[in-house]
């Protein structure tokens, strides 16, 4: 069996292909970018091909004065680009594995080589997604960034036109189900964990910390994280929030002032050393196909919150390693929060089986393995 890969960017795709590659099945990694990202994770060099257009672009226009940006969104016309540089280096091969809004061309030229076209997407059906954070917006009052029509336009063709569609929970399952996608054509996989750089560690002091490691959006209902936290009411406490801020934050940011500490984007190891000297991690997301955070924080013995519209529901044992949550619920989340506070004993329980519970089965090679018996499936029928 002989794959090739294509990614817009990194995301998961290097583990994927690194995974591919210790089965002997990778034939050639696509990536956007340099090849030194997906090297570090461990890919050969002979196996990857870079192209770095879309990214230079991108990254380009990023950088324009506001007043420059008026000519409309880049990101479709970008991802078309890569999207054709790609088909016309596709090579023979048995599979082809494409990412969402970046592989339509790439889909439509493997199937006249007589592969069989799977599209990996790693979150909501595109349309469940731009539905729930439109009426989000509504709720909030606050403009959103939506998913591009021309690109959702574009997603909606590629999960017709492939054979297979790879998503990575239950969640994100039922939203294609529930948009029509046949259940047959739906490989369900959960992403890994790098159990050995992930692992506990002493903590320093006996505050309750809360962490949440993430985009600081609405998407990921950070906006109701802050507001559970505010109604906690328990002293020696700290929510500590982990990522990239977003301007849409900004608002809810100034509102709970004082009450939460925010340390941006952090390197790997840096963000291991947080959660070690964490107690509980929170995912309270709104829409997120399934947040690889989670099984991090559970590999260095952190419980975890989460909501229902995460991968969560797939990776937690309710009671024994965490809670599961509706979405817009900052009073449960805070009751949850008190809970875990006021029945420490419970909290070291759950910090114990949550690490056990990502050993078994939750590591990167364990993913590679579900992927390689998928794909196999797939050339046999």
């Amino acid at each position: 069996m002989k794959v090739v890969v294509s990614v817009g960017g990194g995301f998961h795709a290097f583990h994927l292909s690194r995974e591919l590659e210790r089965q002997d099945a990778l034939l050639r990694l696509f990536t956007s970018y340099p090849a030194s990202h997906a090297i570090r994770r461990g890919v050969s060099k002979d196996r990857v091909t870079s192209l770095m257009l879309k990214e230079i672009l991108q990254r380009g226009w990023g950088m324009l004065p506001s007043a420059l940006k008026g000519f409309g969104d880049p990101r479709p016309w970008l991802h078309n680009l890569y999207d054709l540089q790609v088909a016309r280096r596709m090579p023979q091969a048995d599979i082809f594995v494409g990412w969402s809004s970046f592989a339509l061309q790439s889909i439509r030229r493997a199937k006249a080589l007589g592969m069989k076209s799977l599209v990996d997407h790693g979150s909501s059906h595109i349309e469940f997604q731009r539905d729930i954070l439109t009426e989000e917006a509504k709720r909030t009052g606050v403009c959103l960034g939506m998913p591009h029509p021309l690109i959702v336009e574009k997603e909606i063709r590629e999960y017709h036109e492939a054979d297979y569609i790879v998503i990575p929970s239950t969640y994100a399952r039922n939203t294609f189900i529930e948009k029509g996608v046949p259940e047959e054509k739906l490989i369900q996989i959960p992403y890994g964990v790098d159990l050995e750089i992930f692992a506990p560690g002493k903590k320093n002091d006996d505050v309750f910390r809360v962490i949440y490691a993430g985009g600081m959006t609405i998407q990921k209902g950070v906006h109701y994280l802050l507001e559970a936290f505010a109604g906690m009411d328990r002293p020696n406490t700290e929510l500590v929030l982990i990522g990239g801020k977003s301007p849409e934050i900004e608002g809810y940011f100034e509102k709970y002032a004082g009450i939460f500490k925010w340390i941006g984007s952090v390197p790997r190891q840096e963000l291991v050393r947080e959660y070690q000297n964490g107690s509980v991690f929170v995912l309270n997301s709104i829409d997120d196909g399934f947040g690889m955070v989670m099984a991090e924080a559970m590999s260095c013995g952190l419980p975890v919150i989460a909501t229902d519209h995460t991968g969560g529901p797939d990776l937690i044992d309710e009671e024994k390693n965490g809670f599961i949550i509706p979405i817009r619920s900052p009073g449960i989340l805070a009751e949850k929060l008190r809970y875990l506070y006021d029945h420490r004993d419970v909290l070291d329980g759950m910090s114990n089986d949550a690490r056990r519970r990502v050993h078994e089965g939750c590591s990167w090679y364990d993913y590679g393995n579900s992927v390689f018996a998928s794909y196999k499936k797939i050339i046999e029928t």
